[in-house]
């Protein structure tokens, strides 16, 4: 005698008396929320059909047993993330099923919703769930311990299935229409992927029906590799690289960078934020000073900028080199390939900030057990998804400009150690190359000689998939920086365009932007990209921040150099600003001042 297959059913109930349900053994229990507590009852009876019509189609198995448990509200079929996680709970602890299915899920993840899963896969059970009808990414279905359902109008048929590698969606299913019990009407004709994930379920069942062996903790990955073996079509997905930390084993690592300039400005001014207890600056001779004093701008730190030939070797764990591609055409030779035979010679690590000689000596650093790495990010970081994109629980604060050189670097260090001053857990994507010495979650990198190799579509979702990992460490604020400037002055150019800065606004979709502006910024050119931003995403600039820095006259602003505005001028700017865009504006690096901006993000939050 086939043993009974005994399905676990999330959903909107069922209608019993239902014709297609003839001969079906179902229990069941409704799930609630009332006055902010879940409550388990005993009312699956179902008033909307979506639940029925899933029924209907596991009934079309032999010997299996389902138990519903209805979480939906009447006429809503919207999933709750609390009475969900209750409902699986209740599962794990008093329901003996081989399946759980669910056509539902939601858009933000839950380490509870994750938790409680993982918990019931080891267990042994299979969990089935739909992605969301409107394109978006969806839990529990991107879950790693979950079959994941989508669409896909290339499946005709019922069992037509397509298998995704490596990725949160598992399985592709039937995109067409189906006819479908229902309350009231008694059938209908209808379409989505909750209906197309009944038909893998389905499957599911069917196997384990085929199978004698128990496959215990191991039974996801055996239906898996069974939905694979019988797919119309195979995506292949490269495994996920892991992600290389720089500075690992924390605050231990001595570091020398070069060559000095404003570029690692920062890794004096902010050096209490490094990962690093010491670092040494060096400069290359006959571009750059040989030796120099150094100090941040608060005067807290001070360094002595050495010539590189005085590197200390035997005491540095990582050598990092900024762009020197320019300065070893203008010496005639190569300063980076001298220093890479050095570090391979001295056995120590190099993190260059872009790709010069990477290719060379890559797999030389390897051979010997070191690591020559960049902050390197193309189309293969990521897994084929569909193109689904995360909807984030952790708010998004955004530092866009409105050129180049104004500090928004600077800027998003600056909220950096103030927020986490005031006991705020930050996350943080950087667009620097120097942001992973800062220990920041990620470092996407489109500025200067940029080592990011991507279409516009892929970097939307990099943008997007890193700040979903952050958003998965429950931290209470993520940071994100933007490059140059972000609407177009002219149009003779495609770099003249800000494509990638649009793709970044996009893609990190923030709940509030400060914006940095220069003295000499047009007025309607400000307009234009305040108007901009908040027109592409739903956000608010809260807030402009002004830099110090401004051209000086005459014919010197063709070199390119900037001078320290008079106070008279940024004064009157500021106030200008206030008047014109009725936006608070604070002087970028007055320490008072961030103080004021940093509550005025709380109050924008609040």
């Amino acid at each position: 005698m086939k043993r009974k297959i005994k399905v676990a059913v999330i959903d909107s109930g069922v209608d019993e008396k239902h014709p297609s349900l003839n001969g079906i053994n179902i229990t069941g229990n409704d799930i609630y929320s009332k006055s902010g507590i879940v409550t388990i009852g005993n009312d699956f009876r179902d008033q909307i059909g979506h639940g029925t019509a899933i029924c209907s189609i596991l009934a079309k198995c032999d010997n299996v047993e389902i138990t519903m448990f209805k979480i939906y509200e009447e006429n809503n079929l919207i999933a709750d993330t609390e009475c969900l996680t209750y409902a699986l709970n209740h599962i794990k602890d008093n329901c003996n099923c081989d399946v759980i299915h669910l056509s539902l899920g939601v858009r933000e993840y839950s380490s509870e919703l994750d938790q409680v899963c993982t918990e019931l896969a080891k267990m042994g059970k299979i969990i089935v769930s739909a992605f969301d009808n409107d394109m978006a990414m969806s839990f529990p279905a991107a879950l790693d311990c979950v079959i994941g359902v989508d669409i896909h109008n290339e499946c005709r048929r019922t069992d037509d299935f397509m298998f995704v590698e490596n990725s949160p969606v598992n399985v592709l299913a039937k995109g067409g229409s189906h006819r479908l019990a229902w309350v009231n009407p008694s059938y209908i004709i209808n379409q989505g992927s909750s209906f197309s994930c009944a038909y893998v379920t389905k499957f599911v069942i069917e196997e384990l029906l085929r199978s004698s062996e128990k496959k215990n903790s191991n039974n996801t990955a055996f239906i898996l590799q069974a939905i694979k073996n019988k797919s119309i079509r195979i995506y292949r997905n490269l495994e996920t690289k892991p992600k290389y930390n720089l500075l690992t084993g924390g605050k231990n690592k001595k570091i020398a960078v070069l060559p000095w300039n404003k570029e690692v400005h920062s890794l004096l001014n902010f050096q209490d934020l490094t990962l690093s207890t010491h670092i040494d600056f060096y400069s290359i001779g006959a571009v750059t000073p040989t030796k120099a004093k150094a100090n941040s701008f608060d005067e807290k730190f001070e360094a002595e900028v050495k010539s590189y030939k005085n590197i200390n070797w035997e005491d540095i764990d990582l050598l990092v080199i900024g762009h020197v591609e320019e300065i070893d055409i203008a010496l005639g030779k190569s300063v980076k390939r001298e220093l890479l035979n050095m570090a391979i010679k001295k056995r120590v690590n190099v993190y260059s900030f872009d790709a010069y000689l990477y290719e060379e000596f890559f797999m030389k650093f390897k051979d010997v057990g070191l690591d020559f790495t960049i902050p390197q990010k193309s189309s293969s970081d990521l897994v084929n998804k569909s193109q689904k994109l995360y909807a984030l629980e952790t708010p998004v604060l955004g530092v866009f400009g409105t050129s180049v050189e104004q500090g928004k670097f600077t800027l998003q260090l600056i909220l950096r150690k103030k927020f986490s001053a005031l006991g705020y857990n930050i996350g943080q994507i950087g667009t620097e190359p120097t942001a992973p010495l800062f220990g920041m979650d990620d470092c996407i990198p489109f500025g200067y000689s940029s080592t990011t190799k991507m279409d516009s579509s892929s970097f939307v979702e990099m943008v997007n998939a890193s700040l979903f990992e952050i958003d998965k460490k429950n931290v209470d604020l993520v940071i994100v920086g933007c490059q140059s400037g972000t609407v177009p002055r002219v149009y003779n150019h495609i770099e003249q365009l800000h494509l990638s800065q649009l793709h970044f606004l996009l893609g990190s979709n923030p709940d509030i932007v400060v914006l940095c502006v220069n003295l000499f910024d047009d007025l309607d050119y400000i307009r234009r990209t305040i108007g901009t931003i908040e027109c592409l995403v739903e956000t608010k600039v809260v807030a402009l921040a002004l830099s110090k820095l401004t051209h000086p006259p005459g014919w010197q602003i063709m070199r390119g150099k900037k001078i320290v505005a008079e106070d008279k001028h940024l004064q009157e700017f500021s106030e200008t600003l206030v008047k014109t865009f009725k936006i608070n504006t604070f002087l970028l690096g007055e320490d008072s001042e961030m103080d004021l901006l940093i509550d005025a993000c709380i109050s924008s939050f609040s």
